[in-house]
């Protein structure tokens, strides 16, 4: 009889921080920082001048993100991300020298979907979603425009949970916003004049961030 008790003790201990990894029904939050890397925002052509872009400098980010997890695999979540990186231009080139022209400041507000691979203290996770992507451009004479753009967004990530409320979060993301169409002229975008062309109707950037996620 003792014998069946202590077993029963010990089942009963062992299910605990099973049942404790399932998240159905709970909520999350989650601040963070990392990086986020620039590309190319616009090319420029001349009369008489080379191939010259328009780049986004790399620079910190920042944010913080809300979810409400359906069940154990998947996840609604509500994400805003901040950066402030340099603006470049010059030629063409991996070495070429670029001049610092300004800044470009984005705050994205994002709802994701969250999909996990696994349960328990360890899940690798898949995520993708869009919202909008609030940008404003200051230049260094003086000058500023801003405008609100769509912005679709997928990463992946790992949870590394401590214990059951709390744990160690790590996302990769690739961030794309439309910018506007395709054409030697800039059309209604207000950051740029005719001597601009895109390359592409969007500006994509990556972020690669990592924080902590509280649990309740």
């Amino acid at each position: 009889m003792k014998k069946t008790g202590i077993l029963i003790t010990l089942m009963v201990l062992a299910a605990v921080p099973a049942a404790a990894q399932d998240r159905a029904g709970t909520f999350e939050i989650s601040p963070f920082a990392g990086g986020n890397f620039g590309g190319s925002l616009y090319s420029y052509t001349g009369p008489s001048t080379p191939y010259v872009k328009l780049d986004v400098g790399d620079s910190a980010a920042y944010g913080a993100r809300f979810a409400y997890n359906f069940s154990r695999w998947a996840a609604i979540e509500f994400a805003w991300a901040h950066s402030s990186s340099g603006l470049y231009t010059g030629p063409s080139g991996a070495f070429a020298p670029q001049t610092k022209v300004g800044t470009f400041d984005n705050d994205a507000f994002e709802a994701n979907g969250v999909f996990s691979f696994t349960k328990g203290k360890v899940v690798p996770y898949f995520t993708v979603g869009g919202g909008v992507n609030s940008m404003k451009l200051s230049t260094t004479t003086g000058g500023s425009s801003s405008s609100t753009r769509f912005v679709g967004n997928m990463g992946i990530g790992m949870k590394f949970w401590i214990d059951p409320h709390f744990g160690i979060r790590i996302e990769g993301k690739v961030r794309s916003t439309n910018v506007g169409n395709n054409g030697s002229s800039c059309g209604n975008h207000n950051y740029c004049d005719n001597n601009y062309y895109y390359d592409s109707s969007w500006y994509t950037s990556g972020e690669a961030t990592g924080g902590l996620s509280f649990a309740f």
